[in-house]
């Protein structure tokens, strides 16, 4: 495959069984390489990490299942270091591109993923999301991207970062693989429209003011009942986000602690310092 774009990682082709038929029939799977793919080792972004990775010997259940729907792998793809970063960067293994700007960034941390559908590369990027890693690449990409219910998917045999956030998810084009995809994973169709959409002033006070204005009207437009609040939750989004970033940095740690004890200068500056930040962090403030 020629890969201009570098949304893949240099990894030598392997056969990857598929079914000859099914519901993704026909579909190209790109997978960000946090995931398990027999015949692949699993990098995570990280030289040290693909170092001491070996090959695999299974493939992750979700992956099996896309495979078993008939989707046909074409490759493992870039993701930011440890998946630990929102922009696309990486030190070790490069920046994708983005195919509709070369000039911008594509988002991460499930970059890869993003840069191949947007490409043309693949028609379904799965990924991963724990802080946007699915969401900001498909916005910058041009892409649908869905972020499925914590806890909805499979995630055995998938590297994790913060596993009280961790959630794997995917990227198409438009909407019809997107529902094929759905559809593939179990998820069952929902024909009832929404009783009405919810608009929590705090929420859309945070966006610019001309976008939520779009927002609201694109929502008007569907003509559907609206409800406003004044708050999503009884607690402040400050204090929600401080929750947030408390429990993802520990977490963050612990699920890279001995990397960064045996390797620590194979580790970008950047990430090393936010895998610092959770190591300083007590329990009790987790706890809190």
């Amino acid at each position: 495959m020629q890969d201009r774009w570098n949304a893949f990682m240099p990894y030598p082709d392997v056969d990857v069984g598929h079914a000859s038929t099914g519901p993704l029939s026909g579909l190209r799977l790109a997978v960000k390489d946090l995931f398990d793919v027999a015949g692949y080792p699993t990098a995570a972004g990280n030289a040290a990490v693909l170092a001491a990775s070996g090959i695999r010997a299974a493939t992750a259940p979700l992956v099996q299942a896309l495979l078993d729907a008939g989707a046909c792998f074409v490759g493992k793809t870039n993701t930011d270091e440890l998946a630990y970063s929102l922009i696309g960067g990486n030190v070790h293994f490069g920046m994708p591109r983005n195919p509709r700007d070369p000039d911008l960034i594509p988002g991460g941390s499930s970059s890869g993923s993003a840069v191949a559908v947007a490409a043309g590369l693949a028609d379904i990027g799965l990924g991963t999301d724990t802080s946007g890693s699915i969401r900001l690449p498909a916005a910058i990409n041009g892409l649908i991207g869905w972020r499925p219910t914590h806890g909805s998917l499979d995630n055995r045999a998938l590297r994790a970062l913060a596993p009280s956030f961790d959630v794997p998810g995917f990227m198409t084009r438009s909407l019809e693989p997107m529902d094929a995809v759905m559809s593939a994973v179990g998820m069952p169709a929902a024909n009832d429209r929404p009783i009405s959409i919810l608009i929590p002033a705090d929420i859309f006070e945070t966006i610019d003011g001309a976008i939520a204005d779009e927002m609201i009207a694109s929502i008007r437009s569907a003509v559907m009942p609206i409800r406003k609040i004044d708050s999503i939750s009884s607690f402040s989004l400050a204090d929600l986000a401080v929750a947030f970033i408390t429990i993802l940095q520990k977490e963050a740690w612990e699920s890279n602690k001995t990397l960064f004890e045996q390797a620590p200068e194979a580790i970008a500056p950047d990430i090393a310092a936010r895998l610092l930040s959770g190591s300083r962090l007590e329990d009790w403030e987790v706890r809190e």
